[in-house]
């Protein structure tokens, strides 16, 4: 695959990313009440991954970049 080809997909995985976290931001928007339970589709849609270091640390990674430790 060229460069341009390459450059182009990448474009294009960050434009439905981009369209994914719009939608998902306008729906929690609308919502009328804070949540209350564990919601597997936010999760999924907001955390890349968590890892937990040798001291049981746990370090949570959006889909962004943003970390959080606790």
């Amino acid at each position: 695959m060229d460069r341009i080809a390459k450059l182009d997909e990448q474009k294009s995985e960050k434009q439905h990313k981009r369209i994914v976290l719009e939608i998902f931001i306008k729906n929690l928007a609308a919502k009328k009440r804070a949540l209350d339970s564990f919601n597997n589709k936010i999760w999924m849609v907001t955390i890349d991954r968590v890892l937990v270091s040798t001291t049981g640390q746990l370090i949570f990674r959006f889909k962004d970049g943003t970390e959080i430790s606790r």
